[in-house]
C-alpha cells in the first residue's frame, strides 16, 4: 500500500512500506490499527475521512463497535503530541468522522538514497536575489562553529538569507532543519516555537528542557529568527542546545549578537548600490527590477529607466526591505515620480502609517534596541550628512556608542581615507524624522 511514498508532515514521516512512524528521525512505537488509520488520514490530508472509511481501513472484513475507533484516535493523538504546544494533526468533524489537518508532503521513495531531511522553514515569496557571496561564506561559517549569529538593521534581509544558507546545507542534517520563530507578542518563546515545529509536549521544566531532550541524540539545524525580539530567550536556547546536543548546530538571526559562549557573529551589511563594473547593474538595482517585474508582470527599464532605478536604490542606502517597498509601489506611481516621492520623504513607501511589519517599523525596533548612549550619540551625528569623524563628536566616551552603532549597522564606517568617517544612513535619518513627526521619538535628546 503506497509503498513507493513517504508522508511527511510536522517533524514525522510516515513510510507504509515499513510500517513505522519516525519523529526528528526516532521511531515512534505506534500499533498495527493505530497506524493504519494514520495512513488512512494521511491520504487524505485537508479532507473528510468518515468513521465507516476509517474502520473499514483498521478492521477490515470487521465488525466493530464505534467506540473502538474513538479510543485509537485518542491514542494516535496522544501519539503525535496532537494539542500539545499548539501542534494540531488530529480534527474531529462532529457526526460525521474526522480530518488530517496538518499539511502533508508526499515524497516518492527513491531505495538507493534515504529521504531527504525534515525541514519546516518557511516558504518566502519572490525570488532570492544577489548574496551570493554572504550566502556561501554563511554555510561555510556554519560547518566549523556551534553557534552563528547573523547580525544587522531591521530589513538588511537577514531572515531570508538565514533560510537560504539553511536550505543549501540541509543535505548535512540528516535528522532535520528546524524553523524556530517567536510565536507572537503573546508567546514569544523560540523553544516553545521548536517544540511545536518537532511535535513534542513542553516538559513540567519547560520548553527548553523539552526541546533538548529531544534534539540531544540529532544532527540537526535549529534557525533561531527575530532573537532580538526575545534575546534573553533566544540565548537560553542557543546556549542550552550548544551545551547538551553535540551534534546540533544553531543559526540565528538578530538586530544585535546573542552574547552566548562560542558564538560568532556574521554582521549582514545593505546590498552593494553600485555595480562591479561601469555597465554592470548593482544588486540592489537587480532587487528593485526583480520585485518590479514580479509585481507588474513585465517591467523592462531602458537605460534612463536604470539610472533612476540605481538613484532610487542609492537613497534607500541598498536595505532590501526598503527597495522591494519602492518597487511594489509602481503599480500606482512612475519611476520618476517615486524617485521625486522619495527625495521628500520615506512615508511614500508604506502609504499605511498603522503597518507594522514595514519598513519604518524594522528600523524602528532597531532604534528602540540602542542603549542610551548609543542613541545620543546617534543624534549628535545627524547634522553631519557627510559623516563625521570621532574627534568632532567631542568627548572620547563617545567611542563606544559609535562602535555599538556601527555593530547593529545604524552607522557605517567609511575607512577609504586616512581618517575614519562614521555616516548615518539615509533611511535611517528619515526614520528618525517620521519617528519625531509622529511624537514618538525619545526624551533625551531632540531631532535636530
Amino acid at each position: 500500500m503506497g509503498s513507493q511514498r513517504l508522508y511527511c508532515f510536522g517533524a514525522f514521516v510516515l513510510d507504509p512500506a515499513a510500517q513505522s512512524l519516525r519523529r526528528a528521525g526516532q521511531v515512534v512505537p505506534i500499533g498495527s490499527r493505530a497506524f493504519d488509520l494514520l495512513f488512512a488520514l494521511a491520504r487524505r490530508a485537508g479532507d473528510l475521512a468518515s468513521r465507516a472509511e476509517l474502520m473499514a481501513e483498521a478492521w477490515p472484513g470487521q465488525i466493530v463497535d464505534e467506540s473502538n475507533l474513538a479510543t485509537q484516535i485518542a491514542a494516535l493523538r496522544r501519539t503525535l503530541g496532537d494539542g500539545e504546544a499548539g501542534a494540531r494533526f488530529i480534527v474531529t468533524v462532529p457526526g460525521r468522522g474526522y480530518r488530517f489537518a496538518a499539511p502533508v508532503d508526499v515524497r516518492l521513495r527513491d531505495e538507493r538514497a534515504r529521504a531527504a531531511p525534515p525541514q519546516n522553514l518557511p516558504s518566502l515569496p519572490g525570488a532570492f536575489v544577489g548574496r551570493a557571496a554572504e550566502r556561501a561564506a554563511l554555510a561555510k561559517r556554519l560547518s566549523g562553529r556551534r553557534l552563528v549569529t547573523v547580525t544587522g538593521p531591521g530589513g538588511v534581509g537577514k531572515t531570508r538569507l538565514a533560510i537560504e544558507a539553511a536550505g543549501d546545507i540541509r543535505a548535512a542534517y540528516p535528522d532535520g532543519v528546524w524553523f524556530a520563530a517567536p510565536l507572537g507578542e503573546g508567546d514569544p518563546d523560540p523553544a516553545l516555537a521548536l517544540c511545536r515545529a518537532l511535535g513534542v509536549a513542553a516538559s513540567d521544566a519547560g520548553p527548553v528542557e523539552a526541546a533538548v531532550r529531544r534534539m540531544r541524540p540529532l544532527r540537526a539545524l535549529v534557525l533561531i529568527d527575530g532573537g532580538e525580539t526575545v534575546l534573553a530567550s533566544a540565548a537560553m536556547l542557543a546556549a542550552a542546545l550548544g551545551r547538551h546536543c553535540p551534534e546540533v548546530r544553531v543559526l540565528a538571526t538578530s538586530r544585535e549578537r546573542l552574547l552566548v559562549e562560542g558564538e560568532a557573529v556574521f554582521p549582514l551589511a545593505p546590498l552593494p548600490v553600485e555595480g562591479a563594473g561601469e555597465t554592470s547593474e548593482s544588486e540592489a538595482a537587480q532587487l528593485f527590477v526583480q520585485r518590479a517585474r514580479e509585481a507588474l508582470g513585465r517591467f523592462a527599464p531602458d537605460p534612463a529607466d536604470m539610472a533612476l532605478v540605481q538613484a532610487i536604490c542609492r537613497r534607500l542606502d541598498g536595505l532590501p526591505l526598503a527597495i522591494e517597498l519602492a518597487a511594489r509601489r509602481l503599480t500606482e506611481l512612475t519611476l520618476a515620480s517615486l524617485e521625486s516621492a522619495l527625495a521628500q520623504t520615506f512615508g511614500v513607501l508604506e502609504p499605511d502609517p498603522e503597518a507594522r511589519r514595514g519598513l519604518r517599523a524594522a528600523l524602528e525596533r532597531s532604534l528602540a534596541a540602542l542603549t542610551e548612549p548609543e542613541y545620543r550619540v546617534l543624534m549628535h551625528m545627524l547634522p553631519f550628512p557627510d559623516g563625521c569623524t570621532l574627534a568632532s563628536l567631542g568627548p572620547e566616551d563617545v567611542f563606544d556608542g559609535v562602535a555599538g552603532l556601527v555593530e547593529k549597522s545604524l552607522v557605517l564606517a567609511d575607512r577609504s581615507g586616512s581618517v575614519t568617517r562614521y555616516v548615518v544612513p539615509e533611511t535611517i535619518r528619515q526614520v528618525l524624522r517620521l519617528t519625531a513627526g509622529a511624537g514618538a521619538r525619545r526624551q533625551d535628546a531632540p531631532v535636530p
